[in-house]
């Protein structure tokens, strides 16, 4: 079975092309969701986040996001800890999933998550896919999804791996944008993938 991993920066029409690519029946793996879900119930991020932020981290058994955030924003060094602790736990919890999907006979599986090759999650797949569009469309996009304002959508863009350089380690690369309809697109991809 084949493991491929969908990346993409903000506005970039990642969630858009993994719900097409579950739509054809594909099943996808949503790392953001997962480690929401995770950071609440697996005992290693638990007990890791607790011991690197106190015990009021977690409340009512759930983690304090506003203060998590509050407590790694601009500081590498946090970022780079709680990273740590996330990202092996999610590896993994992927890497089990993925293993059942291919114990019932699935040929290929997605990965979503905007950090692929950030987390360590590409050294676990044997295909990449990229959502890329320009910048100014992405800016356009999640202005109106977050309602958010330009310079707040541009920092975080600022702050994401290039998605040019990703697309240039993509196996296939995806462009949602007006001019390119993204449902031939993944069509195509799916139908390769599935004569692997």
């Amino acid at each position: 079975m084949l493991r491929v991993g969908l990346t993409g920066g903000i506005g970039s029409g990642k969630t858009t092309i993994g719900k097409a690519f579950a739509a054809l029946g594909v099943k996808v793996y949503n790392c953001d969701a997962e480690a929401h879900r995770l950071t609440d119930s697996d005992p290693a991020i638990v007990g890791g986040l607790t011991a690197l932020f106190g015990q009021d981290t977690y409340v009512d058994g759930r983690l304090d996001r506003k203060r998590l955030a509050s407590i790694i924003f601009g500081d590498r060094e946090a970022m780079a800890a709680v990273n740590a602790i996330v990202h092996p736990a999610v590896r993994s919890h992927f890497a089990a999933w993925a293993d059942r999907q291919e114990a019932s006979g699935e040929r290929w599986v997605l990965c979503e998550t905007a950090i692929l090759f950030e987390s360590g999650m590409d050294k676990l797949m044997d295909k990449v896919i990229v959502a890329s569009l320009p910048v100014e469309t992405r800016i356009e996009r999640a202005m109106a999804r977050d309602a958010a304002s330009r310079e707040q959508i541009a920092a975080r863009i600022r702050a994401q791996a290039d998605t040019d350089v990703a697309a240039g380690r993509a196996d296939f690369v995806v462009s949602p944008d007006d001019r390119h309809f993204i449902l031939p697109q993944i069509i195509e991809i799916d139908k390769l993938l599935k004569n692997k």
